[in-house]
């Protein structure tokens, strides 16, 4: 993939990122926005994780309790 294409990629992820937070800040957030931002930005991981640019495993750690 070329490098200019992984740049714009990295800014789409950071960009998404940035635009979910401000809206977990929101007093009414919009489920349906979050979600397709959140799509948005997982479609925009997989291709990085396919470019060898990011990691596969997931952000966040998933505790569980028994």
């Amino acid at each position: 993939m070329k490098l200019g294409r992984i740049e714009a990629l990295k800014s789409q992820h950071s960009r998404l990122e940035t635009e979910l937070a401000a809206l977990a800040n929101r007093p009414f957030p919009e489920p349906e926005l979050i979600t397709r931002l959140k799509r948005q930005k997982l479609l925009v991981k997989d291709q990085l994780v396919a470019a060898g640019v990011m990691s596969p495993r997931p952000e966040r750690a998933l505790v569980l309790s028994h």
